[in-house]
């Protein structure tokens, strides 16, 4: 489960925490305390931070970690369609 990030001083960003080997649950989590807490966080920029790495986050994080969710969405769609097709 994600730890949460302490607050970044920049109010007009929101920041996740993931790990790499955890990344959609993590960000699934820490989405969804967004939504219940202050859905307004939503429309802020997304600043990203994997766990237990250093690094700053002046886009190629962010850009990282959308390229992981959509290749770990990607391998789970393709397998469910081949899992699926073995019923036709």
């Amino acid at each position: 489960m994600a730890v949460k990030a302490p607050a970044h001083p920049d109010n007009s960003l929101k920041m996740l925490q993931v790990r790499r080997d955890h990344i959609v649950e993590d960000a699934l989590v820490e989405l969804e305390v967004v939504v219940m807490e202050n859905p307004q966080d939503l429309k802020k920029q997304l600043v990203v931070e994997f766990d237990a790495e250093q690094g700053i986050d002046e886009g190629g994080l962010s850009k990282e970690f959308f390229q992981l969710i959509g290749r770990q969405q990607h391998i789970d769609i393709k397998n469910v369609t081949l899992a699926d097709s073995r019923w036709y």
